[in-house]
This record gives structure tokens, sequence and C-alpha cells, in this order.
């Protein structure tokens, strides 16, 4: 992951000058830039963890996991991982720590919460649902019949990373019980995930107040074996290579990187498809169709004098907000001197975005709500926005953590041209991040065929639409320079 392209950070433009980093401050930020990377991806199984384990007493939680939110949410953390295994994945120590944290969380934890708690047996609690034995009649033996030697190949290579210890010194010796236990942990993994799919959820079905909670629990399941599997290809030689098999098993070994190879990356996916579509199994998506006599009631009318007015004061507010992506843009006009608060402005206009957008929810009703009087489907419109949205949200995200870290590190005025500049760009990027999860959230939520006929006589939706138009687009401004 390359940081600097040129002599400059890459945050700055072109005419902010500033003294070339040292390699010292560049492997201090790629170190930094690992942990962040790898703790982003954790934080994402965290609230995975906490939606699906308090979705079983708050029903707020229910609507979230059961809603069209949830699709961005894997969407942003599949990136997160993606980065995640990209990144660290030539750093042994970072990459199993946090493999290990997110395999007992999700794994094995969450796993076992699950199966106790939102499956249930045919006729306990008034349960009438089909079996998941009922649906894939076959798919146990499948299941075991890989699971079974994929553990025994882990067995062995274990075997050998706990043989190779004798001959280490100490600081080696750390690292390889490191590698022991995740090694150990994943073979424990794989034995509960078969046991509990085998013998639990095969033979139960959804509880029957537990139905929405039961697919999120599966879903979760699909997207931890999925990014599992990405992380079979891409580290796979790397899983074998410092567990000292080669010293071991000798030319034994080229017949075990075979099977485990083979086993693993077969492994992942199946048991990441199987889950998915044990998931999607019950769903019943609904979908409505507008006839084009509701169409022709969206039609554009004549607005009321008092209904112009509110939207010039839209309009008003938002040309105001043209003036953040002004002062940030001769900021850096070295001539003119500007300080370097004037990033606040940015910050500012982000922070207007989301409040006049979560009062604009909020007043109309749409948070977390299922109408039947509004299609549910994503179009594929929607779906390309929120899919450059979300990488959008991890561009700012990542850089912000940065240039965060930079300003925490910076401790004299000659690592920049201004010593604040840092601490004040750092905000500004994490805040236009969050803004931009937020519009990705309200667009999904809005719906552009029966807004207009539901809010055209509310005095503020005419005021906010032009408002949050206009500033969004400042706010695109704002950030073409840092692109």
């Amino acid at each position: 992951m390359e940081l600097y392209s040129t002599d400059k950070l890459w945050v700055l433009p072109d005419n902010f000058s500033s003294p070339p980093p040292s390699h010292r401050d560049v492997n201090k930020t790629m170190d930094a830039t690992k942990w962040m990377v790898a703790s982003f991806s954790m934080m994402f199984y965290v609230v995975l963890f906490l939606l699906g384990a308090l979705s079983a007493w708050f029903q707020t939680c229910i609507r979230i996991c059961s809603s069209q939110v949830m699709l961005l949410v894997f969407l942003v953390g599949a990136l997160m991982d993606f980065m995640s295994i990209f990144t660290i994945s030539h750093n042994l120590q970072v990459k199993i720590s946090f493999r290990l944290a997110g395999v007992l969380l999700i794994g094995i934890v969450f796993m076992m919460f699950g199966a106790v708690l939102f499956f249930s047996k045919q006729g306990e609690d008034g349960n009438r649902l089909p079996t998941l034995q009922e649906h894939q009649p076959s798919m146990g033996f499948v299941v075991a019949g890989i699971t079974i030697p994929l553990i025994m190949v882990e067995c062995f290579l274990l075997a050998s990373t706990w043989a190779s210890q004798k001959s280490l010194d100490l600081p080696r010796k750390t690292f390889r019980n490191l590698l022991v236990s995740d090694k150990l942990v994943f073979l424990l993994q794989k034995i509960i995930q078969a046991i509990i799919y085998c013998s639990v959820l095969r033979y139960k079905s959804f509880r029957p107040r537990f139905i929405e909670n039961a697919k999120f629990y599966l879903k979760v399941l699909a997207f931890f074996n999925f990014i599992e599997w990405i992380d079979s290809q891409v580290n796979e030689d790397i899983d074998v290579e410092p567990t000292g098999a080669e010293d071991v098993y000798k030319h034994w070994l080229d017949v075990f990187v075979i099977f485990y190879k083979a086993l693993i990356i077969d492994y992942r996916l199946l048991c990441s498809l199987l889950f998915l579509e044990h998931a999607l199994e019950e769903a019943n998506g609904r979908e409505v169709d507008f006839d084009d006599d509701v169409r022709r009631t969206t039609a554009t009318r004549r607005l009321s004098i008092e209904e112009q007015k509110h939207r010039a004061y839209g309009w008003m507010i938002g040309f105001i907000s043209f003036s953040s992506p002004l002062l940030c843009a001769l900021s850096y006009v070295k001539a003119l001197q500007m300080p370097a608060w004037v990033h606040v402005f940015s910050i500012a206009v982000n922070l207007t975005i989301i409040v006049f957008g979560a009062s604009f929810l909020k007043r109309h009703g749409f948070a977390f709500e299922e109408r039947d009087d509004r299609p549910t489907g994503l179009s594929g419109v929607k779906i390309t926005v929120c899919c450059l949205g979300a990488v959008g949200f991890i561009c700012w995200l990542s850089k912000g953590s940065i240039v965060a870290y930079w300003a925490v590190t910076v401790t004299n005025g000659t690592d920049t041209h201004d010593p604040s500049y840092f601490p004040w760009v750092a905000p500004k990027l994490l805040v236009r991040g969050l803004t931009t999860a937020f519009l990705i959230f309200l667009f999904m939520k809005l719906d552009t065929v029966t807004m207009p006929r539901e809010n055209g006589h509310v005095l503020s939706y005419h005021f906010q639409v032009s408002a949050l138009t206009l500033m969004i687009l400042a706010t695109f401004l704002d950030a073409v320079k840092f692109i």
C-alpha cells in the first residue's frame, strides 16, 4: 500500500510546500496504517456481533438487521476486510492478532450464541417451519466430508508448528506461540462450525419470534466465511510457510500443502454459500409496482407563495455553503497566509448536511421503516451509487485516520509548513467520511416517486431539499482537492 507516490505527502496539494518525509516517518506511517486498517476490520465484526446479540432484546436492532441498510453495511465491511487482508498479509504479528480476535468473536462466540437462541426444534414454541435439512438433505455429508480431512491436515500443521519451537530463541518462540494459538483457534472454530451445522442447525428451524434474527445470524456467518475464503486465496502460502512443516515433514510437505490449499478454499466458499442460501430461503421480499396513475400524481404542480419563499431560503443557505470550498482552496495559496482553521467551515457544512438530512428523515418518517406503499427493492442506480459511496467512505476514513496520526506525531514546525494544518484537516476528512456514509443511507431511504407526492405541501421539505442539494455540491467541490 503506497502512501507516497511523489516527494510530497499525498494528502497535500502540489503547491503546498513541505520537506520530503524521511524513511523513518514513512515506516512509522506504514506501521500505523496497518494497525488502523486491521482495527477498522475488527470494529466491523464488533458491530455485527452487537447488532446480532442486541437484536434478541431490542426491536430497533431487529429493524436495522432486516433493513436494506445492512446491504451497505456488509459492502463497507467487505471493503474494510479486503484492505486489511491485502495490507497486513506480510505482517504476521498484526495479521494473527486480529484474526484471533475476529474468529473468537464471530466464528465461535457468535456462532454458538445464535445457534442456541435463534433456532428451535419443530413443535417447540409453536414452531411449524421446515428444518434446514429439508431444504438441503445431503449437504451435511458434504460439509463433514470436507471438514474432517481438513482438520486432519491442520492437526499435522499444528504439530509441526509446536515441534519447531524447541530450536528457537525467546523472541521467535514468542511469535511461534502466537502462531500456535492461531492454528489452534482456527482448528477449534472449524470443529465447532461443523458440529453446530451438522448436528444442530440442520435439525432445527428458525424460532418463530426470531426469524429475522436467524436470517441475520446466517448472513453474518456467510460473510465471515466469505472473508476467510478471500484470505485463503491471498495468504495460502503465508499460512503454511511459518509453521516449520518443511523441516518436519520434508518431502511430504508438498502433499500436505496441496491438500490444505484445495480443502481450505473449497471449505470456506462452501460454508459461505451454504449459510447465505439458508438465510435467503425464507425471505419473502415485497415488490410494489406503481402504475401510471400513481406516477401521474407526482407531476409537478404550481408552488404557493410560501413554498417559493422556503425554497428561496434553502437556495440562500446552499449558496452560502459555497464559501467553504473557496476558503479552503485559498488556504493553499501561500502568499495569502491564511490560517489552517478555515477548514472548520468545511466541517460545519458537513455537519449541517447531517443535521438537515436527519431532520428530514425524522419529520417524514422514513428511518428504519418499511411501508407497503413504497417500493423496497434496490434499483441498479441505487446499487451503483451505494457501491461508489462505500468506496468513498473507506477512502475518507483511511485518509482521516492517517492524517490524525500525523497530527499526533508532528512535534515541531519542520515537519510541515503549518503545524496546525494536520489537526484541522484530520477532523475535516473524518467528518466528511461520516457525511458520506449518512448520504448513502439517506439516498437508500428516499424514493423519488412517492416523496414529492407525500411531502409537496410541507414547507420544510422545499427548504431542506434546496439547501441540501447545494451543500452536497459544495462538499463535492471541496473534496476535489483531495481526490
